[in-house]
């Protein structure tokens, strides 16, 4: 929810960076278009998606 990740860690669950290849359903509400070298990207608090058949992916 909130486009949060979270890795297991000894002490529990903590936010985590979304993993490269992560297919989301629906992008976090703060989401810009950008398009880098001609190709169309989103962006939203340093992560980027490309959109696929099932959502959107996260990119490097």
């Amino acid at each position: 929810m909130d486009g949060l990740f979270y890795r297991h860690d000894p002490k529990g669950f903590i936010v985590a960076p979304a993993p490269i290849g992560a297919v989301v359903r629906t992008l976090p509400p703060a989401t810009i278009l950008v398009h880098i070298s001609g190709i169309q990207y989103y962006a939203c608090s340093g992560i980027y998606y490309r959109k696929v058949d099932a959502g959107s992916v996260v990119v490097a």
